[in-house]
């Protein structure tokens, strides 16, 4: 296995997410962020996934830090391992990274995630496992392969309801701020489900001049996704507008959904922007540039890739 040369394309778009305007812009608080544990934390594919396409790299997610400046200093391309599980096994079944033969391809960091891209893509209707290693525990996977390449992005669901509400739990919130849980149905796509990821970004509030990644998670084994909105007092004293972005296991991204507005100290419904007097509503943000970045990013990616 080789280290990759940059992928500018992919390095665009997730450089994107770790841009200031882009970023998550609140930390998760509820993250316990003194542990010491320096492992990888999530695979995409997800553990287990079925019609994994042809042409789909494997992502993992380390712990914060992992490859940064203080971080273990692995090198990359020592710590993932591919291999196809042989001829005879069925996919139900899978095999352990160390029962098959080895994948040649190439990886790349870019923040706190190691990419790898197999030479030539993955053969179709098979099994494959993995195996991610770490300084204080390690990740092994399988998944198997469909019989198609990714030929499209996610199409997003329907926006189904907010629940705004008010917590006092210190570690979700702080004095005066709101939570607000968004529901949307479920994203389709070409490509396995369980490898779509859902952005939350809030694009008006009081106090943010540019769009702000708020909240993003995986899909899961429901018709609904919920993202949760996390807003300070001075976010929360003025109506909000968010939209949402789905990109699945290539990096093809969806478009963004229509802008939804809302008051959450008065917990009025999601409105039409003109509908609401939103904060800065006289001058649109950049969150067009934002998801343009993403979706040339990707598509640059891919071509690279293949």
């Amino acid at each position: 296995m080789q280290h990759a040369a940059p992928f500018r394309g992919l390095a665009v778009a997730l450089a994107l997410v770790g841009a200031p305007g882009a970023a998550l812009a609140q930390d998760d608080p509820c993250v316990d962020d003194t542990s010491p544990a320096r492992r990888p934390v999530e695979v995409t594919p997800s553990v287990g996934a079925f019609n994994v396409t042809l042409d789909a790299p494997i992502a993992v997610r380390y712990s914060r830090g992992y490859f940064g400046p203080d971080g273990p200093g692995d090198d990359p391309a020592t710590l993932l391992r591919i291999v196809r599980c042989p001829a005879d096994v069925e996919c139900s079944a899978g095999c352990s990274a160390a029962d098959g033969e080895d994948v040649a391809g190439r990886v790349q960091v870019i923040g706190d995630q190691l990419f790898f891209f197999p030479d030539g893509g993955f053969e179709p209707s098979r099994a494959y496992a993995g195996r991610a290693g770490g300084i204080d525990e390690s990740l092994d996977f399988r998944f198997c392969t469909g019989v198609t390449v990714d030929n499209g992005p996610p199409v997003l669901g329907e926006f189904l309801d907010a629940e705004p509400s008010e917590s006092t739990a210190e570690c979700v919130l702080p004095e005066g701020g709101r939570l607000v849980g968004l529901r949307w149905e479920q994203a389709t796509d070409d490509g396995p489900p369980g490898s779509i990821e859902y952005m939350l970004y809030l694009t008006r509030a009081a106090g943010v001049n540019a769009p702000q990644l708020r909240d993003r998670v995986r899909n899961y084994a429901s018709r609904e996704i919920t993202l949760n909105l996390r807003l300070d007092a001075l976010e929360a004293s003025e109506p909000v507008c968010v939209r949402v972005f789905a990109a699945d296991g290539v990096g093809n991204v969806s478009e963004p959904s229509d802008e939804r507005c809302f008051d959450p100290l008065t917990d009025a419904a999601f409105q039409p922007l003109c509908a609401v007097s939103a904060p800065g509503s006289a001058r649109a943000m950049p969150w067009a540039l934002a998801g343009f970045a993403l979706v040339l990013g990707v598509i640059v990616a891919r071509r690279r890739a293949r």
